[in-house]
């Protein structure tokens, strides 16, 4: 008699039928272990934030909490940020998508909670999300619940995703991805039509929300992904062309939910130094063939990658999905009930694999022809769906073990396979001082542990292979140890401190909050880690910056003229900073920058420029500015500019000139900005090449300057019509009976 299914969710590929009592019993003690183990991971992973900490490894500290912690201050204000002043001089932050600024759970969080438990909870709650998304679908597909559990876990903790905990955003996106499956396959199997149409909508909302978090290449992932399982499910005759157009119009459906953060993104883009990049920043981040010594090494390199960057270039996926998946492709026909799906996943685990090589790979040279896609960069984040089809092949292993406990198979081959990668992974731990050199390399204790760990668990797959029944608990104990430490020790453990602490480290300015800085230069010759935005949480904004999409520029900042225009006061002691002529040293970590402009100014001499970074070393930046097309102007004296009031993306002023001037602010130029005088709308300018300013008659008069880009107003206007459709579909599905 066969193991059969025991919840009412069944399986595809095995018939059901009812289980011995005592069988059942032992699958539900295995699930409640490794249910068991996965919770206490999470608790491990919380600790910092129980204990009054924040996370701030790499961009979450750099990047990440600085931004949440000015969204958190607009939210507060009852105003939603969409521009801030504190980066790059101005910046469209909503734009560059890793805030998630339109998302409603962002809203809510930062809302209504202090920013420590807030900040905290988003980077968090991803992963609880994606383990039970993960358990759901995989139950529907392997009718198993302690294989269900044993494969969320595996991809809920693996490499890549613990890795990745900086990319707060990108892991969020992930954590939507085992919903998005398990709904399709609702979709497009249900017997009640009311459950299909039902499913639909979640995979509208589930995509609308991927969107508005605004990482739109784990969006890419996700959808690659999701097509892959519609082709797995149309294999196996349970997907038809219905099903497929019923897909594309949710997905279309949520396209529109998004579209407020993806016309926002997409206005970004068109603005920023991504734009035009070439072939060897779209490559940048492939995978080199090496690094395929990470799986059966994990500690094997100083940096655990071949490369510095740990995070972009990890693979490893742990060594229990690693020997479940050699055992499987040693030899399938041993995976009874689920063979068509592992085979499936191990083909979309081999693809992607090649895709996150990059150059060296041959398959992602064809994604530079599509559109924004081929912007995207680090090919090496497609270990993502590496991982989910890993993750995918352990569970359907992972199960015919479970089976084989009560249901020994008659047949003992010998598996070359769990003896080969114990010899792999002790040959690469041997060769490595010959083939990488000591220098790049962790010490003899920790290039050992691959060996070890590859010993144990292919010890492990064939006791259970032989019908013994503690290897399986073991393997899933073995599993949380091992994928928890690897990550763990890197992104999450990593720097956590509180956030006064944090704070008091950073090296600030001889000023005091409001003042502009300059902090990075790069430099071919002594290249560093860029200078995140720790200072904007002291309330000091930076005219260079740290993100994703960094707006493109047109002034050099290695020029005291670009530096005096843009209002910056001071600037961080460092090999560029030293050659600029007339910088005034303040202290061992500071330059001063003499006679800085302003933040709003009249000047009464305007030339019209095709080259401002050239023309502005030629001009007195007090009296004259360059703009991008002729203007009239008066002369004479400058006029003055009093009660200055504003908020990020929202400047109001009052002057007074007695001819017409021009108005020069040090507030970065966007096609969004909009310049009205006494009410009436005048055009915004392009001022010093990349700065804002509009002309002002005679008189005294009350100008206003908002940032009202066009991007938003229609992605609002579409996101609203894409959240009517999807209710209205979703409640004449509730109301349609049969």
């Amino acid at each position: 008699m066969s193991l059969a299914t025991t919840i009412s969710g069944t399986s595809h590929d095995a018939q059901a039928v009812a289980p011995s009592s005592a069988r059942a019993r032992w699958e539900r003690n295995l699930c409640a272990w490794n249910l068991l183990l996965a919770l206490a991971l999470l608790a491990v992973m919380a600790l910092p934030f129980w204990a009054g900490l924040v996370y701030t490894a790499d961009d979450l500290g750099g990047f990440h909490l600085p931004l949440r912690a000015m969204y958190a201050d607009e939210l507060a204000q009852g105003r939603l940020l969409q521009w801030t002043p504190a980066l790059f001089g101005g910046f469209f932050i909503a734009g560059e998508g890793q805030v998630g600024c339109y998302h409603p759970l962002h809203m809510a969080l930062y809302g209504l909670l202090d920013l420590r438990p807030a900040y905290c909870l988003e980077l968090l709650l991803s992963y609880p999300v994606m383990l039970a998304g993960s358990f759901f679908w995989l139950v529907r597909l392997l009718g198993r619940r302690d294989a269900a559990l044993f494969g969320a876990m595996a991809f809920t903790f693996c490499g890549f995703n613990l890795l990745h905990f900086m990319h707060t955003n990108g892991i969020a996106v992930l954590a939507h991805l085992p919903w998005l499956l398990w709904a399709i396959d609702r979709m497009s199997t249900a017997a009640c039509i009311r459950v299909r149409r039902l499913a639909w909508v979640v995979i509208a909302l589930l995509t609308g929300s991927q969107l508005l978090l605004g990482y739109p290449q784990f969006v890419w992932f996700s959808l690659l992904a999701e097509w892959g399982f519609a082709a797995y499910l149309w294999r196996a005759a349970r997907f038809d062309l219905r099903d497929a157009w019923w897909l594309c119009g949710a997905l279309a459906a949520g396209a529109l939910i998004g579209a407020v953060q993806l016309l926002a993104t997409f206005d970004m883009l068109s603005h920023s130094v991504r734009q035009n990049i070439g072939r060897e920043m779209v490559v940048l981040g492939s995978l080199h063939p090496w690094n395929l010594a990470q799986l059966v090494g994990p500690y094997l390199f100083k940096h655990r990658v071949v490369g510095i960057n740990t995070h972009e270039l990890g693979l490893y996926v742990g060594v229990i999905p690693l020997a479940l998946f050699a055992w499987f492709v040693e030899r399938p026909a041993r995976v009874r009930q689920h063979r068509s799906l592992a085979l499936a996943a191990a083909f979309v685990a081999g693809v992607a694999l090649l895709l996150a090589l990059g150059e060296w790979g041959g398959l992602y040279e064809l994604q530079a022809y599509l559109p924004v896609v081929g912007k995207f960069r680090f090919p090496s984040r497609y270990v993502a769906i590496v991982s989910l089809g890993v993750a995918v092949v352990a569970a359907a292993a992972y199960g015919e073990l479970a089976i084989r406990a009560y249901e020994p198979s008659k047949e003992h081959h010998t598996s070359w396979m769990m003896t080969l990668l114990p010899l792999v992974s002790m040959g690469v731990a041997l060769a490595a001082p010959t083939l990488w050199g000591y220098e790049n390399l962790a010490n003899g204790w920790l290039r050992m542990a691959g060996p070890l760990l590859v010993t144990v668990a292919c010890g492990l797959v064939l006791l259970a292979e032989r019908g013994a029944r503690w290897p399986l608990a073991a393997m899933a104990l073995l599993l949380v140890i091992d994928l928890g430490a690897y990550g763990c020790s890197y992104a999450i453990f990593k720097d956590t401190v509180s956030l006064e602490e944090y704070l008091a480290a950073e090296k600030l300015p001889p000023g005091g909050p409001g003042d502009r800085v300059v902090l990075d230069y790069f430099d071919a010759k002594q290249p560093r880690p860029r200078a995140g935005n720790r200072l904007m949480l002291a309330g000091y904004e930076r005219v260079d910056g740290y993100a994703g999409l960094e707006p493109a520029r047109r002034l050099d900042l290695s020029s005291l003229a670009a530096l005096r225009v843009g209002g910056v006061c001071w600037v961080a002691k460092c090999r560029q900073s030293d050659a600029i002529g007339g910088l005034v040293p303040v202290d061992a970590n500071w330059y001063a920058v003499p006679h800085t402009m302003p933040r709003a100014r009249f000047v009464t001499g305007a030339l019209a420029s095709e080259a401002p970074r050239r023309d502005l070393e030629h001009i007195a930046l007090e009296t004259t500015a360059l703009v991008d097309k002729p203007v009239n102007l008066a002369g004479g004296q400058p006029g003055s500019v009093s009660d200055v009031y504003g908020t990020p993306g929202e400047i109001e002023l009052m002057v007074d000139c007695r001819g017409t001037q021009l108005l020069a602010l040090t507030e970065s130029h966007h096609p969004g900005w909009r310049a009205s005088i006494d009410g009436v709308s005048v055009e915004a300018l392009r001022v010093n090449g990349d700065y804002l300013g509009c002309v002002v008659p005679a008189g005294r008069h009350a100008v206003r300057l908002a940032f009202r880009p066009a991007s938003v107003m229609w992605g609002a206007a579409t996101s609203a019509l894409g959240m009517a459709i999807t209710l209205s579909v979703g409640l004449m599905a509730w109301r349609r009976r049969g």
